[in-house]
């Protein structure tokens, strides 16, 4: 597979790694998919970036955070399998956790159902205690290193700002760089103090404000601006933005966001014994979410480890060729099959590339090569696997699914409900999705037929309209929203989920400038 920049290190083979993929790049180092051929199983390899490879002081930092974590074994903790130096690559190899990060959950959800926070939290928490039994502070606790695995596990990545409590050597983390995450940050962090576990219990309650409010608590322009506002303001009132969440739940993340350590839980233990206190009863909310999480290996699996399997099998005979081993016909006409397949990817691909984003991987985007999605079992599953995926050309297939494999009428016409509720629903996604991505007529499409519903369909009726006042806010045409104003400040409330607040934003913005209909004065 060839890279698709000159960084990209897609396709190379270091020791026992092949690299199949780059999954994501952050400050110190791009990470990668990568099969490990021995041992026969994917593996997250993480490269320090070579313009920082060749300073000592980085390098040192790198590997010190394997030793760190390494030693951390827990099944909430992402575990390090090996840490070194291949042709001057200096890499981290870790466990590969399928599923999504808390931010990209966030991003489709906007807020985390509460028993889901709940559960979150519990296992962060656990993760936390045993670095706390080692002496390990994460000190970058945020939505990217909180991984949500299908089975419903959370596994806490990255500790590439862990410090060892009672290491007296150089400190290296004050390497001439920001560390942490200013959203996240405890005030004693933020001012350079010396920190521990309850400045980690810190930022697991600014998370969970997050997760449950559907936004940070302190938002500003600036990182310093930030910071000040964790270490001056008070945290607002969680129950006053969601009235309807348990106050006891409540009460639990203000006192993880206390000011002052003191105030706050001491201990990982404390906090997860009082989470276990917490009592829910709708059983069926959680089933409802371990269904949906778990449907990632439904999709992800069938579009990314098959394909990348198949391309695995073909790089293996490949090298039994180099080597001079004898293939059967029969397997070497399968590999010269694959490899025509491959190729005419590739072409595709390559004559898209003017029109369309290409992907970050074309082995793992089964979706792109044929425009109908497998269908699932119900409706339901095929609008939940649809969220899980991140990919917009790929994402716009599967909402189209929805309704392609589950029809909304028969073939005498008559309505099958469940059918036709997830594809309302998933053409809500669709018209979000158009919007996001910039492709406003298709989304003023979906957003009309969604406006154009009877009044029985009411609250979707509504969102149809609040999407149409969003693209006509886009595309600058203002007397459009302006006509639509009165009817979404008398109807706000009934305007559910990622709509509803973005809906609010825009209509904010044109009470700021005077354009607020009189009768709501």
């Amino acid at each position: 597979m060839t890279s698709t920049s000159k960084d990209d290190l897609t396709g190379r083979a270091f020791g026992s790694y092949v690299l199949i993929r780059r999954l994501g790049r952050g400050g110190m180092a791009h990470v990668y998919l990568a099969h490990h051929k021995t041992l026969d199983r994917p593996v997250a390899f993480k490269i320090l970036k070579p313009e920082l490879a060749v300073d000592r002081a980085y390098v040192a930092r790198f590997h010190r955070e394997a030793q760190a974590a390494a030693a951390l074994v827990q099944a909430n903790i992402v575990q390090i399998y090996e840490v070194g130096e291949i042709e001057g690559i200096h890499f981290i190899a870790q466990e590969y956790v399928r599923g999504q990060n808390l931010r990209q959950y966030l991003t489709r959800h906007q807020v985390v159902e509460p028993i889901l926070a709940v559960s979150i939290m519990r296992q962060v928490g656990a993760a936390l205690n045993k670095a706390n039994e080692h002496g390990v502070i994460h000190r970058d606790i945020k939505p990217e290193n909180i991984m949500l695995a299908p089975n419903g596990e959370v596994k806490v990545t990255d500790f590439g700002l862990a410090r060892i409590a009672d290491d007296k050597r150089t400190d290296l983390t004050q390497i001439g760089i920001a560390m942490g995450t200013p959203l996240y940050m405890s005030p004693e962090q933020a001012e350079g103090h010396k920190v521990d576990t309850r400045s980690d219990l810190y930022s697991l309650g600014i998370t969970s404000w997050h997760m449950l409010a559907g936004r940070p608590p302190f938002e500003a322009e600036t990182a310093l601006a930030i910071a000040v506002q964790h270490m001056k303001q008070e945290l607002p009132s969680l129950q006053g933005i969601r009235p309807d969440l348990p106050a006891d739940l409540c009460a639990v993340v203000h006192r993880l966001a206390e000011k002052s350590p003191d105030d706050r839980f001491q201990t990982p233990q404390l906090l997860i014994r009082q989470l276990r206190n917490l009592d829910f009863e709708d059983i069926a909310d959680w089933e409802l979410l371990t269904e949906r999480l778990a449907v990632d290996e439904t999709i992800h699996a069938a579009g990314a480890v098959t394909i990348a399997q198949t391309k695995l099998e073909v790089t293996r005979q490949l090298e039994s060729i180099m080597r001079g081993h004898f293939i059967p016909w029969w397997r070497s006409t399968r590999m010269l099959v694959c490899l025509a397949f491959l190729t005419l990817i590739g072409a595709v691909a390559g004559t898209m590339f003017a029109f369309l984003r290409p992907p970050e991987d074309p082995f793992a985007r089964q979706a792109l090569i044929d425009d109908r999605v497998e269908p699932l079992e119900s409706a339901q599953e095929q609008y939940y696997a649809a969220l899980w995926i991140t990919d917009p050309v790929q994402a716009e297939q599967a909402w189209k699914a929805v309704q392609l494999n589950f029809p909304p009428y028969d073939e005498k016409g008559n309505e099958i409900s469940t059918h036709l509720l997830y594809a309302r629903k998933a053409d809500v996604r669709l018209g979000a999705l158009y919007l996001q991505t910039g492709q406003f007529e298709k989304a003023e499409k979906v957003f009309e037929e969604l406006a154009g519903l009877e009044e029985t369909e009411e609250e979707l009726r509504l969102i149809g309209i609040a999407g149409q006042a969003l693209v006509f806010d886009h595309t600058n045409e203002t007397l459009e929203v302006e006509r639509l104003l009165p009817l979404l400040y008398r109807e706000i409330d009934k305007i559910a989920g990622f709509m509803g607040d973005e809906t609010r934003a825009l209509l904010e913005r044109y009470r700021s400038n005077g354009l607020e209909p009189a009768q709501n004065h």
